[in-house]
């Protein structure tokens, strides 16, 4: 048996939605999944997509079932979401504090 390929299928409003989120992006996770969304919907494979932007097929298939179970809020604010960021900024601003304070 061939190996179907899943079809994502977005309306205009979703299409149009992950483009502006593609332009205002400065973050190279978000760029990839709303990348791997918008290549999914225009028919590419799971391997492809995989390929294109470094990740396990398996990586690209979970950022696919997630967003189609949870929709574009989950880029920002869930799975999507690199919590480590938020805590790596949090302590990089902690050690100037300190080192602000050493210098007093």
């Amino acid at each position: 048996m061939a190996n179907r390929v899943k079809r994502l299928v977005l309306s205009e409003v979703e299409r149009h939605s992950l483009l502006g989120l593609i332009k205002d992006t400065r973050g190279k996770s978000e760029y990839r999944r709303v990348s791997a969304i918008l290549e999914k919907a225009d028919g590419l494979t799971y391997e492809v997509i995989a390929t294109k932007h470094g990740v396990n097929v398996k990586t690209v298939q979970r950022w696919l079932e997630s967003y189609e179970a949870h929709g574009i809020d989950l880029i920002f604010h869930g799975i999507f979401c690199n919590r480590n960021i938020d805590r790596g900024r949090a302590k990089k601003q902690e050690r100037k504090q300190m080192r602000k304070e050493m210098e007093d």
